[in-house]
């Protein structure tokens, strides 16, 4: 019935548009639309800058989940093109998908997310564990489809007896198809994952799947009369070594876990108080963090990020010795972290973080941040946000000519990205000016105009720093 009615609703249709994206015309709609964004991103910069607004609009005030899905989709399947048989890691969807990130995400209101799943399981197992990984995982799925199948086939030919647990069964399983039905347009979480494995076990066990000779009960109360009592049932001197044994190890991992969770409850603090701008108060909570857990290099990066900036912060020469010891800290744990994980640009897009902060106070620092963000650049080629980064340190570091490379190369990537216009506008300028700061290229200087012109026209109409910035060249 469950099946039939999840059928006839995929065909007719619904009476809420909210789910329609689910169903056969939301489908087709669908792909008609990815056509047209196809068609259209090889249009002016204006059509796309417009087209980006439009997906951004939505039904709810951002793009809609089915159009980001079906980009991060894609990515994922590109991913797994590229390490088919085990994929690219297990869990390393976070930093792998920025490689092969479609550039149709620069349009959509999510565009500078992080994506750590691929928000359909089955994508997800074949981008991080390949085809090796995702067989594993169906093979689990059909094993106990088949069995329930033969089940019910089995009931019917023997003839049902116990109608209770024919029925329980089958909540059952409707319950574990509609796991996998979420699985499809989501991603799993533990409890749900929990259940992945347990309404088999549930199954299994109701419907007499399971030998009573293959399972470990412990021995009866003194109570209980003798002839109820089975010599299966009896559990040897040997057993119960294996039964301290494994008491004793559980306590011990509920002892680690309960570390872990201390140092997770730090972090979260100490990451939080960041966020605000705390940074001092978070500094402890951090450390407390690292010191609990010293291999989690998520902790390092933050602290990392932490002491940097602290260091940045304390400019009088009372705190210089404190400041230098801080940034070496700071860049130790960077190089600790990418040295390691050398592949993850998250981690990438922290060391510029530490460098830029530090070169607050020293400005050979922005030496560092540029090579770190050359590097992110090459992890992520189509990150909007990582180009625009890159253009502002090459400008920052002295070479406007290659920060207006990157920066109209960054405009291509993502039309409406307004602070890469202007910032294109501003190289521009710069390099119409000469030494005296008149301007004697004519040509560049109609550019910069143009680069905020267009944000006024296309992005933000509004937008007073465009405005003012071309009340100070002297255009209206």
């Amino acid at each position: 019935m469950f099946i039939i009615f999840g059928i006839i609703t995929f065909f007719v249709g619904q009476p809420f548009s909210q789910l329609d994206k689910f169903t056969l015309s939301g489908i087709k709609k669908n792909i008609t639309s990815t056509q047209s964004t196809d068609k259209s991103s090889a249009g002016t910069p204006a059509t796309q800058a417009e087209l980006a607004k439009a997906l951004r609009a939505g039904e709810f005030g951002g793009t809609d989940s089915g159009t980001i899905r079906k980009i991060v989709w894609q990515g994922a399947i590109d991913s797994w093109r590229h390490y088919p048989i085990f994929g690219t890691g297990v869990e390393t969807f976070a930093f792998a998908y920025y490689r092969f990130k479609p550039q149709a995400h620069n349009l959509t209101s999510e565009w500078n997310f992080l994506y750590n799943k691929a928000h359909n399981e089955f994508l997800n197992y074949l981008a991080t564990t390949g085809l090796f990984g995702l067989s594993t995982y169906l093979a689990v799925i059909l094993t106990f489809v088949v069995l329930c199948i033969k089940y019910y086939v089995s009931s019917i030919k023997k003839g049902v007896h116990n109608t209770y647990y024919i029925l329980l069964n089958t909540g059952l399983f409707a319950g574990y198809i509609s796991i996998l039905v979420t699985n499809f347009f989501g991603f799993s979480v533990v409890i749900t994952n929990i259940y992945l494995f347990m309404i088999p076990a549930f199954v299994f066990i109701l419907g007499g799947m399971i030998s009573p000779e293959k399972v470990f009960v412990f021995p009866a109360h003194k109570s209980t009369p003798k002839n109820v009592l089975s010599s299966m049932y009896h559990v040897s001197s040997i057993q119960w070594i294996g039964i301290v044994i494994l008491i004793l190890t559980t306590l011990y991992l509920l002892l680690i876990l309960l570390r872990f969770w201390n140092a997770d409850k730090a972090y979260g603090l100490g990451y939080n108080l960041d966020r605000a701008g705390e940074y001092q108060q978070a500094y402890p909570y951090l450390q407390k963090a690292l010191d609990l857990r010293d291999s989690e290099p998520v902790f390092k990066d933050e602290l990392a990020i932490n002491n940097a900036i602290l260091a940045g912060a304390l400019t009088s020469t009372d705190t210089a010795a404190l400041a230098n010891k801080l940034g070496e800290d700071a860049i130790a744990l960077s190089n600790l972290i990418t040295s390691k994980h050398p592949n993850n640009v998250v981690f990438w897009k922290s060391r510029v973080r530490v460098f830029y902060s530090l070169s607050q106070v020293d400005s050979r620092y922005l030496t560092f941040a540029l090579e770190a963000i050359k590097k992110a650049s090459k992890l992520a080629p189509s990150d909007a946000n990582i180009s625009y980064n890159l253009g502002v340190l090459y400008g920052q570091n002295g070479d406007t000519r290659k920060g207006i490379e990157t920066l109209e190369k960054t405009i291509k990537l993502k039309p409406d990205y307004r602070d890469a216009y202007y910032a294109l506008g501003l190289f521009y300028h710069d390099a119409a000016l000469d030494k005296e700061g008149k301007v004697v290229n004519q040509e560049i200087e109609q550019k910069a105009v143009a680069q905020m012109k267009y944000i006024l026209t296309h992005i933000s109409p509004e937008d007073t720093a465009v405005k003012e910035t071309l009340k100070t060249w002297g255009e209206k």
